[in-house]
């Protein structure tokens, strides 16, 4: 008996992840399925204190053709001695659940980059202030504004700075779902956490959207919370 109650509860736990991966799959084709549009507002803060904001806008075309525009503002003093101004302009374009290319301009704290990736039959030609090279197709861009296709916990996957076209490697584990607050409402989210080169926690609620974000970069924990939905 002892040892049937203390599977029952890591029993539900494998029911609950099942059935938060297949809500936000489900979710996720809705989203590209959806017509019309959709604005994400997400509040921004740095080591705790509030600093800017970041949207994602989704705008689905006839033909299932998602495009997803992005704009944030980001700036952060601390104690008159630490600045940081953070500014990034993208757009992604997604068709059949695939990504098939994304476009951005972005300023880091006085370092700019303009990148572009397009998709061909050998994978993604990705420029980086006019340095190009070929890459494979399986990525996950960092905006991270859907879920990635293939979920292989434990496991490395590749990933792509959408600002930069740097590539790295990270480790994804679905960690748990878990209750949070967000838009006005709670809601159960699953829980994935990157760790290697990328460092960061993602929480999407059951359609699909990216609710909250939390990484950790040149030793500041920055967050993102989405705090309206337009549509």
């Amino acid at each position: 008996m002892c040892r049937l109650f203390s599977f029952l509860p890591r029993l539900r736990g494998l029911v609950l992840v099942f059935v938060l991966l297949h809500a936000a799959t489900v979710g996720r084709a809705q989203n590209q399925e959806t017509r019309g549009q959709e604005t994400r507002y997400f509040e921004v803060s740095v080591d705790g204190t509030k600093a800017g904001t970041y949207q994602m806008i989704f705008q689905t075309q006839p033909d299932g053709t998602i495009k997803v525009s992005h704009q944030a503002r980001v700036r952060y003093t601390s104690l008159a001695v630490f600045r940081y101004s953070y500014t990034f302009d993208g757009t992604e374009v997604w068709k059949n659940g695939q990504l098939q290319q994304w476009d951005c301009t972005a300023n880091d704290n006085g370092t700019r980059y303009a990148t572009t990736g397009r998709r061909d039959d050998k994978g993604f030609r990705v420029k980086v202030n006019d340095k190009e090279r070929h890459v494979r197709p399986d990525f996950w861009l960092t905006t991270y504004c859907f879920t990635p296709e293939v979920q292989m916990w434990g496991e490395q996957h590749r990933l792509i700075e959408a600002d930069t076209g740097k590539e790295m490697r990270s480790s994804l584990n679905f960690i748990a779902g878990e209750e949070r607050v967000f838009a006005g409402r709670k809601a159960v989210c699953a829980h994935m956490r990157l760790r290697g080169s990328a460092h960061v926690d993602l929480w999407y609620d059951a359609q699909g959207r990216l609710a909250h974000q939390e990484s950790v970069e040149d030793g500041h924990r920055m967050v993102l919370q989405l705090s309206v939905i337009e549509r």
